[in-house]
């Protein structure tokens, strides 16, 4: 809890952190920024399970692929899951593909998140997928990103929208037609990521944010999967009415 990883660095996997092959790795309440790999430079997850909880995975940077997340599972019921919730991943820059998050296999869930202002040199500024990855995602942001490239998949993996998501672009932002969806949103109107309470920072809306009353009208904090705080924590409703 409230751990800062900054300014490593590694040679090839996970500049941050590297979870091993089997390992479960969970991050709450905490920042990984500033670290630079070949391959994750924020968290490399190499066939193990992942989950990042109210947590900024922000400036990290790869020579190659998942500048934030790089991912793999075996595959999608195999339990080894990635799943981000209530957490944010911002600014950081793959040198290939992947600038947020990258996965090869697998399953990975987003809820409650903001993805934005990552850069992919070659594809997937936001969020890239290859193999069969599943990419669950709900009342999520993944826009702002580089390009407007911010979803994009290979080879049969494909994203799964449950609803109430905020997206930009990218070759697969067509399969967000749930209920409550946004797409084509080029700007999110997002301010800076910056200390707006909490152990972490975050994104605040900013007025006329298409994001601002585009959540699930019936959701209830605590109840099902929404949390009863934002990322922010106690004294920081998840669901809030003006």
């Amino acid at each position: 809890n409230e751990v800062a990883i900054e300014g490593n660095s590694a040679s090839l996997y996970g500049g941050g952190v590297y979870n091993a092959e089997l390992g479960r790795l969970t991050v709450t309440n905490s920042t990984i920024s500033g670290n630079t790999a070949r391959d994750g430079g924020g968290v490399y997850n190499y066939y193990g399970k992942l989950t990042v909880t109210d947590s900024t995975i922000s400036g990290n940077r790869t020579s190659r692929n998942g500048g934030g997340i790089w991912g793999t599972q075996l595959f999608a019921g195999s339990g080894r899951t990635t799943t981000i919730t209530n957490s944010t991943i911002s600014g950081n820059i793959a040198g290939s593909d992947g600038g947020g998050v990258y996965s090869f296999n697998g399953l990975i869930v987003i809820e409650h998140s903001t993805i934005t202002l990552n850069t992919a040199t070659t594809e997937g500024d936001g969020v890239w997928s290859y193999g069969g990855t599943q990419i669950r995602v709900r009342s999520s942001i993944i826009a702002g990103n580089t390009d407007d490239d911010d979803v994009y998949t290979l080879n049969g993996s494909s994203f799964i929208s449950q609803g109430y998501n905020l997206i930009g672009g990218g070759n697969d932002s067509g399969a967000f037609t749930a209920t409550g969806d946004q797409t084509g949103v080029t700007n999110p109107m997002l301010g800076a990521l910056a200390d707006n309470g909490g152990p972490t920072q975050t994104h605040a809306l900013l007025a006329g944010s298409p994001a601002l009353d585009g959540g699930d009208p019936s959701a209830m904090a605590g109840v099902g999967d929404v949390p009863v705080y934002d990322q922010r924590g106690a004294g920081f409703d998840r669901v809030s009415n003006g």
